[in-house]
């Protein structure tokens, strides 16, 4: 909270009032950063939600300390800086000065890569959204993801939550290519949502020719299978694992 305070004759200073915004929430962390000129009073609130901070601006009036003005950044601003920067190439830019650097210094090892998709939910909806099938066809979107053999990503690809995993299966290649790192993957594993014929094309198109792929399971088999850990899991990625 800002607090206003005055000097007394011996020099000593003492509290007159406290400043706190309307709808501010400990959270908020309210006055994390503060500034005071003359009659007016601004506090900062960078905590106040995850989109965006707030700042408010109080007045001295004639009956005391009140809040004139609460100044935010609008959400259709935010997304459209971001679809500004998206257009401009700036996130790829740093997603491959990152992932060169990496390669550069540590290596990639491309001698097995795991491939997969993870599904998560968009209950706003918008563009590149769909029904997801496993949650009530509520809206949701899906991410493809080709990490390395200790579970780096080095391409991905992103649509709605309907897409078939094996649709997503060339785009998220084609996002590595772009790097020119499709040429050195020597096995990719795959789980059984890519066992298709459409499969087998589309790694034949990458130039991918070893390729370990877990078969579908009849109903009511309890076959082995194997299962990719990938960045879309959700948990430390790495190279494939059995399971039962």
């Amino acid at each position: 909270m800002v607090g206003s305070a005055s000097s007394t004759p011996c020099g000593a200073w003492t509290q007159v009032t406290e400043l706190k915004g309307l709808d501010t929430v400990a959270s908020a962390d309210f006055d994390y950063a503060a500034a005071i000129s003359n009659t007016t009073a601004v506090a900062g609130a960078p905590g106040f939600s995850k989109a965006a901070g707030r700042a408010y601006v109080f007045t001295n009036t004639a009956t005391g300390w009140k809040q004139a003005a609460k100044l935010k950044v609008s959400d259709t601003t935010v997304r459209e800086r971001r679809d500004e920067w998206i257009a401009a190439g700036v996130f790829e830019t740093i997603a491959n000065e990152a992932i060169s650097g990496y390669d550069r210094i540590i290596g990639l090892d491309l001698s097995d890569v795991a491939l997969d998709a993870g599904l998560h939910k968009s209950p706003c909806g918008g563009g590149g959204t769909g029904k997801n099938p496993t949650d009530r066809a509520k809206l949701g979107w899906k991410w493809s993801v080709l990490t390395d053999k200790v579970g780096i990503p080095f391409g991905w690809t992103a649509d709605g939550a309907n897409r078939n995993d094996s649709v997503l299966l060339a785009p998220t290649l084609e996002d590595a290519e772009r790097r020119g790192l499709t040429e050195e993957i020597e096995t990719i594993w795959l789980d059984r949502g890519y066992d298709s014929a459409a499969t087998r094309v589309r790694l034949s198109e990458a130039r991918i020719d070893d390729a370990v792929i877990a078969k579908k399971r009849k109903r009511g088999s309890r076959s082995s299978r194997w299962v990719c850990d990938g960045r879309s899991s959700g948990r430390t990625p790495g190279s494939p694992t059995m399971a039962s």
